[in-house]
């Protein structure tokens, strides 16, 4: 990683660029011109109704992948341009239904809300490693309090 001190200086020749803000409306971080061809985006943050950080004009040139294409209508950054047409499901690219990047001159997004069906598998997955591996520790998640509106009454106890 490199400091940089502006935006158009931080995407200068950048092969992959990750979005992520907390804002709660729209907001456009950069122009569509700043990025040159080929460039990936992950377009992940706080997503919800209203709130979106990407160019229209970058969304009309990019290839976009989503991950459920209902729930991104809603929160993600497609809001920004309704009718563009979404080339995928990530789903459809994993079991190789479609195609991502078919030419080095493509702008691809994945446009990316927090749909937890990732974060399942992952987490799926590390459990089956660790298990395998016997180097996990199970730890209850689930607090046995005595009132449950004191949160921290627990950590009194100890």
């Amino acid at each position: 990683m490199e400091p940089c001190r502006s935006v158009p200086e931080s995407l200068a020749g950048a092969d992959v660029v990750v979005t992520a803000t907390a804002a709660r409306r729209r907001v456009q971080l950069f122009q569509a011109d700043l990025l040159h061809e080929s460039v990936h985006l992950n377009a992940i943050g706080g997503d919800s109704h209203g709130k979106t950080e990407l160019d229209p004009n970058l969304l009309r040139r990019s290839k976009i992948v989503v991950e459920y294409l209902p729930q991104t209508r809603r929160e993600g950054e497609i809001q920004n341009c309704p009718d563009r047409p979404v080339h995928a499901e990530l789903w459809e690219l994993v079991q190789g239904a479609k195609l991502g990047r078919v030419s080095d001159d493509e702008i691809t997004l994945f446009d990316q809300v927090g749909y937890a069906l990732e974060d399942f598998a992952i987490l799926s997955w590390v459990l089956e490693i660790a298990t395998r591996m016997g180097i996990y520790h199970e730890v209850d998640l689930i607090p046995r309090l005595d009132d449950p509106k004191n949160l921290y009454g627990m950590l009194d106890a100890q």
